[in-house]
C-alpha cells in the first residue's frame, strides 16, 4: 500500500474502463475536484457514508482488501490514523504496559525474598 488515496481511486475508475468525465456524469460528480482528487489537490472527505458511497461507485465492496486499502489511504490522506491500526496499537500498548508492571511486580517481589533470604 504505497501508493496515494489519488492514485488509488485513479486506478480503479480505469480498471473499469470509465473517462473521468464519464464516472462524473453518471455519479453527479463535478470533474474538476474529481480530477483534483485523483491527483492529491483535494483531500478525501472525513464523513465516512460519502467515503462508502464512492467506494459503491468504484466498484469496491464492503470487506474486501481493496475497501480497507479505499478506507485507510483517505484517512492518511486526511493525516488520520486508520481505525484499524488505532486499536491495534492501543491494545498492543495496554498488554505491554499491562505485562510489563505485572512482571516488574513479580520481579519487585522475588527480589525481596532473595534479600530477605539472605539476611537470616
Amino acid at each position: 500500500m504505497k501508493k496515494s488515496f489519488g492514485e488509488f481511486i485513479n486506478e480503479l475508475r480505469i480498471k473499469r474502463k470509465i473517462t473521468l468525465r464519464e464516472f462524473c456524469k453518471i455519479n453527479g460528480h463535478d470533474p474538476g475536484n474529481w480530477s483534483k482528487l485523483e491527483r492529491g489537490l483535494l483531500y478525501p472527505p472525513e464523513n465516512e457514508k460519502t467515503l462508502e458511497e464512492w467506494a459503491k461507485q468504484l466498484g469496491i465492496k464492503k470487506g474486501d482488501s481493496d475497501w480497507f486499502e479505499f478506507m485507510d489511504l483517505a484517512s492518511l490522506t486526511r493525516g488520520k490514523i486508520p481505525s484499524g491500526l488505532f486499536f491495534f496499537f492501543f491494545f498492543f500498548f495496554f498488554f505491554f504496559f499491562f505485562f510489563f508492571f505485572f512482571f516488574a511486580m513479580r520481579f519487585n517481589e522475588q527480589s525481596s525474598s532473595i534479600f530477605q533470604n539472605n539476611q537470616r
